[in-house]
């Protein structure tokens, strides 16, 4: 029995070396987060080198000089800058863009791309962090370990850990701005447990514990141990690989190429942060008539739809159509909360049930809340009016009931 090998046609291969090169030259054009990659780190590099008391051995460091001991945090920001910001930014951009699903129409496929941009961006880690040991050995004195095997060990595994944190942000991210965001979030953290703002050795115990369980700081010790000539110790590397396939798994689980499909994804999983509260109203009332009072007691950022009008749909999860008993509330303003109110008959009375979610906690809370009190107001009114409650459902301000 033979087994068929799938190899790379040439003219594929030549595409990617294209797509490569053109990657290149577009982040050397545009290089907003390649500048802070690259010249940050040297340009820290030179300042502590150029303080002769920071180049001295220090009691307080095993010995060490304080510049020897900042210099893996130093490698460890060039691999933050450009995993966390750079690469998720670019491949959000690409999506959001069409790139991606005009490629797959293509023989190259779109994760050729994805390819290019992890390819460019460990070039550039590689002659950053080259820059630093060249810069730190020829003009600081910084001494290089006589065996690079270990130091490029450490290094593979913090670029494998920290560019997996970073395609699992380019996969959840819908755009630029979003990637942005989730990225600067992670990046001060990870920059503080890397030693950025003191080295790591110093921190005192819990600090210090949660530095090690952190890729950051794993990859500061590797780093450190691999300069030193030693071996980087089992629990680095391990934490540095667990790192590397627990995120590299869910990036490759969860990515898309296109941007709706990206957008459905993200909200199925916000929708599992939701809330479900139950309102009851004496007395027996349509969806009609719960739609007016909300509409008249909610204030004027809020809108009421039917619920025909997103066919069923509650974060994008039921394909149903809702029944005529389903009203939805939204945020209109800030668009980042949702509540799906459901009418239900119970024992003569009438019971509202609200469920609701959104992109950020407090907004899902809020809306739930907020519905709650307007239904909880009015109950008293709708037990002694049993009748459509407002003739002007026009009229979203609070307002006494018939």
């Amino acid at each position: 029995m033979s087994i068929p090998v799938v190899t790379a046609s040439p003219s594929r291969r030549g595409a990617y070396r294209m797509l490569v090169l053109t990657e290149f030259r577009l982040a050397w054009r545009c290089p907003i987060y390649l500048v802070p990659a690259l010249a940050i780190p040297v340009l820290l590099l030179v300042i502590f080198g150029s303080i002769p008391s920071l180049t001295k051995p220090s009691k307080d460091f095993a010995g060490l000089s304080f510049f020897t001991v900042y210099t893996p945090t130093l490698m460890v920001l060039v691999l933050i800058f450009l995993a966390l910001l750079n690469l998720p930014a670019q491949m959000a951009t690409y999506r959001e863009q069409g790139v991606l699903r005009r490629m797959s129409t293509t023989p190259v496929p779109a994760s050729s791309l994805l390819g290019a941009q992890v390819a460019i961006n460990v070039l550039f880690a590689v002659v950053s962090v080259a820059l630093l040991l060249g810069v730190g050995a020829s003009a600081f004195n910084l001494v290089l370990p006589t065996q690079f095997t270990w130091l490029v060990l450490s290094l593979a595994l913090t670029v494998a850990a920290m560019f997996g944190i970073g395609l699992c942000i380019a996969a959840f991210a819908g755009s630029p701005r979003i990637a942005n965001v989730i990225g600067g979030v992670l990046l001060y953290p990870l920059a503080f447990f890397s030693g950025l703002w003191g080295p790591v050795s110093v921190y005192p115990g819990v600090i210090g514990e949660i530095a090690k369980a952190l890729p950051s700081g794993a990859g500061v010790e590797a780093i450190h141990a691999s300069l030193g000539g030693h071996f980087p110790g089992w629990a680095a590397l391990g934490v540095l690989a667990a790192y590397a396939v627990v995120f590299g798994a869910i990036a490759i689980r969860w990515f898309n190429w296109d941007v709706e499909r990206s957008r459905i994804r993200r909200v199925r999983i916000l929708a599992l942060l939701t809330f479900t509260r139950s309102v009851m109203l004496p007395g027996n009332f349509s969806g009609e008539q719960v739609t007016l009072a909300l509409r008249a007691g909610l204030p004027s950022r809020f809108e009421v739809e039917p619920a025909m009008r997103f066919k069923g749909r509650l974060f994008g999860l039921s394909t149903k159509p809702a029944g005529s008993d389903v009203i939805m509330v939204t945020t209109g303003t800030t668009g980042r909360g949702r509540a799906e109110v459901r009418v239900v008959r119970a024992s003569g009375d009438t019971r509202v049930r609200i469920r609701s979610g959104g992109q950020v906690l407090y907004s899902a809370l809020s809306v739930t809340r907020r519905v709650r009190r307007v239904l909880r107001d009015r109950a008293d009114s709708l037990a002694g009016s049993q009748a459509p409650l407002a003739a002007n459902p026009g009229n979203r301000k609070t307002k006494e009931l018939p």
